[in-house]
């Protein structure tokens, strides 16, 4: 499930200080999957303004960078991001239900309670394709894969993540700031 917020972002540049974790394999002494790193920085922390003050402190703002397809999986640790593209590449977020009743899954290094899902277990039912500036809020618990339009490119997004609120209850907080 995914909605998207009603405003567009102006992003500032932001260094980052460090890798929090990453997914995904090294292939010839190269990375690729999806990283998330902490940011050096405060200057975009007003993104945390979509998010009743009351709650903030349970979200964590991060840079997220992907540089290539991402197979069909659900998130490690997290319930709901909200996903601030910076860079979107063209990229298409798909969305799975799961139609097997005993699925096949696996994990990459540092999965946790995340899966990645094989193809034939999974239909899909919806997907975007995000636009840079737009921000989306995702329920990263259902099966989404990401895939690129021709060669995969950095795709560049800030998200707001939390391990404490469900999709819905972060969909709530978003209608009572004025964003969705």
């Amino acid at each position: 499930m995914f909605k998207k917020l009603k405003n567009q972002f102006q992003f500032n540049k932001d260094e980052t200080n460090g890798n929090r974790v990453r997914y995904g394999k090294v292939r010839y002494n190269q990375f690729y999957g999806i990283a998330y790193d902490y940011l050096k920085t405060e200057s975009n922390y007003r993104l945390f303004e979509v998010i009743p003050e009351r709650y903030r402190d349970k979200f964590a703002l991060l840079l997220m960078k992907i540089n290539c397809n991402i197979a069909p999986h659900t998130d490690s640790g997290i319930l709901a991001t909200i996903n601030f593209y910076v860079w979107a590449k063209d990229a298409t977020t798909t969305f799975y239900n799961v139609i097997s009743s005993d699925p096949v899954t696996s994990q990459v290094e540092n999965q946790t309670n995340g899966k990645i899902f094989e193809m034939s277990d999974l239909t899909p039912y919806d997907s975007f394709v995000a636009e840079d500036k737009e921000a989306y809020i995702l329920d990263v618990t259902n099966p989404h894969s990401v895939t690129f339009d021709g060669d995969p490119q950095n795709r560049i997004a800030f998200v707001l993540q939390t391990p404490h609120y469900s999709y819905q209850e972060v969909c709530s907080m978003l209608e009572e700031t004025g964003n969705l």
